[in-house]
């Protein structure tokens, strides 16, 4: 059987001793990053550059030579251009370079409040959007404080009761609703 990597610095150095090949070999591939997830969108969306290139008014040429760049020679109009070409949309942000993970968590957490106010406000006026809303931000809500409480978890073992066995009621999304809206 075959040995399994993680990556393909990982494989290098189970092949070749030559650090400095390993490093550059590394190098070319982080420097490559945004053109490898341009072709892996391409393949996602089962489409062939062919198509990519009629979509994006160009040469066949032109989308390989897109996949195979290095990241600092895309611009910006060529990514637009190909993502929607792929049927993908961009989001693009500036942090400060400041910022550190507990204010980059802070900015993920009020931008998906924004964007759940954002589903409430435009499904009002029509109650089976509503409803719809509803119920997403309920398991919204349930997959956070679920991903939270892993987390918590992670962050201080010794604060849970370490019990040998312990034993909770299977809880159904219905039940779970009921409980919420007693709540609200």
């Amino acid at each position: 059987m075959g040995s399994e990597f993680n990556n393909v610095a990982d494989l290098l150095s189970s092949v070749s001793d030559d650090k400095e090949f390993n490093k550059s070999v590394t190098e070319e591939i982080d420097a490559k990053q945004l053109s490898k997830t341009l072709f892996a969108m391409r393949c996602n969306a089962g489409l062939s550059q062919a198509k990519v290139a009629e979509n994006m008014k160009c040469t066949q040429g032109k989308v390989s030579k897109l996949e195979n760049s290095y990241d600092k020679d895309i611009s910006i109009g060529d990514l637009i251009d190909y993502c929607s070409a792929v049927n993908m949309r961009i989001e693009l942000g500036f942090f400060d370079r400041k910022m550190n993970m507990v204010d980059t968590i802070k900015y993920h957490f009020f931008r998906l409040k924004n964007n759940l106010d954002n589903l409430i406000e435009i499904s009002k006026g029509d109650a089976k959007m509503e409803r719809g809303a509803e119920k997403f931000t309920q398991e919204a809500f349930m997959n956070i404080f679920m991903g939270l409480i892993e987390s918590l978890k992670k962050a201080s073992p010794k604060k849970f009761n370490k019990a040998p066995l312990q034993i909770d009621a299977p809880v159904t999304r219905d039940e779970f609703s009921e409980v919420v809206d007693s709540k609200c």
